[in-house]
């Protein structure tokens, strides 16, 4: 079986002909030279059986290997939509991975890190996702997580982040825009060190 290459319009056009001819994953692999998996995931992430369209499917995938950094929430319509609902739900990027490993123990194609969510968001979100992503991340901190003694202190900064809270894209300076140093508070608002990036 062909299997970690990518698949070629032509593959797609098979698959897009087996799901009319109502053929299993199975059968559509076997016709193609390649594992069930491959078009199972291929199927899902493209719409489903319903609207799997090869076309469209095949631009996608270059429009994607044309990036970098792919992103595998924007490798799924399916997935995107998962975390726009939950980003909608108020969820935090932490909630909606957990929630998505959850609902789907046995498909790792729904598993995505909550890194992964934030990266897509800040990277990827113009003309991608659409503005309750953005939206969705702006809200910040997780609104129905208890609050601990710390947050219920309250703090002099607006809209402070924690080190331990920030995305991953601050500490490699992958987005424009993150300072390069972090304020630091000690134990009681004592301290107001500047850590240098």
């Amino acid at each position: 079986m062909g299997r970690g290459r990518p698949l070629e319009l032509m593959e797609r056009e098979m698959i897009a002909l087996g799901i009319k001819k109502r053929m299993s994953y199975r059968e559509i692999g076997d016709s193609i030279g390649r594992d069930h998996s491959v078009v199972f995931r291929e199927i899902e992430r493209n719409g489903g059986r319903e609207n799997y369209w090869a076309l469209r499917a095949q631009r996608w995938a270059d429009q994607l290997r044309k990036r970098p950094k792919d992103r595998k929430i924007l490798a799924s319509p399916k997935l995107a939509g998962a975390v726009e609902d939950g980003l909608r739900e108020k969820w935090s990027p932490m909630q909606i991975a957990r929630r998505l490993r959850r609902d789907h123990p046995e498909d790792d194609s729904w598993w995505v890190s909550h890194e992964t969510i934030y990266q897509t968001l800040f990277i990827q979100a113009k003309g991608t996702l659409r503005s309750e992503v953005r939206e969705g991340l702006r809200r910040g901190r997780v609104q129905r997580r208890p609050r601990s003694r710390a947050s219920q202190i309250g703090s002099k900064i607006k809209n402070m982040v924690l080190i331990s809270e920030r995305p991953q894209e601050a500490e490699d300076r992958a987005v424009p825009g993150f300072w390069e140093g972090d304020l630091i508070i000690g134990k009681d608002h004592a301290s107001g060190d500047r850590d240098p990036g």
